[in-house]
């Protein structure tokens, strides 16, 4: 991949490019846009880790949960045109708080159903909901 130009790459294979340049040069913080959108799984678990190596201030916005659960500790939502500082990791903000409409962990774990099943039940239906309003 180092020969080809980045026109002739894939959406996957320019992000990648464009985030190792990013991330290799000094910077006190970083300001990523959907860092995750066109990688697979395995570019984006080494991103993770990379920017969990990267010791300035990062800023992303994303729809990523994975990105979410593995990096944010805190988060700013926003939702219905207002903005909310939540103190916290995302787990803590789907224990605590929750999205509109589902919730929160607690009242929803009913008998034997743990939380990483209720989280795992929350993201099928927001994924249904996203896939009937498509």
């Amino acid at each position: 991949m180092s020969k080809k130009k980045v026109n002739v790459l894939s959406g996957g294979e320019r992000s990648r490019v464009l985030l190792g340049k990013i991330i290799s040069h000094p910077t006190n913080l970083l300001l990523l846009d959907e860092p995750s959108h066109h990688l697979d799984v395995e570019s984006i678990e080494s991103l993770i880790e990379e920017l969990n190596d990267y010791a300035g201030a990062i800023v992303i916005v994303t729809h990523s949960e994975l990105i979410l659960k593995a990096l944010a500790k805190n988060l700013i939502i926003f939702h219905r045109g207002h903005a909310e500082y939540f103190h916290g990791g995302y787990e803590d903000f789907l224990e605590k708080v929750g999205w509109e409409g589902e919730p929160v962990v607690e009242k929803k774990v009913k008998g034997k159903m743990n939380k990483k099943e209720a989280r795992k039940l929350r993201a099928l239906e927001r994924q249904k909901n996203q896939t009937a309003s498509s």
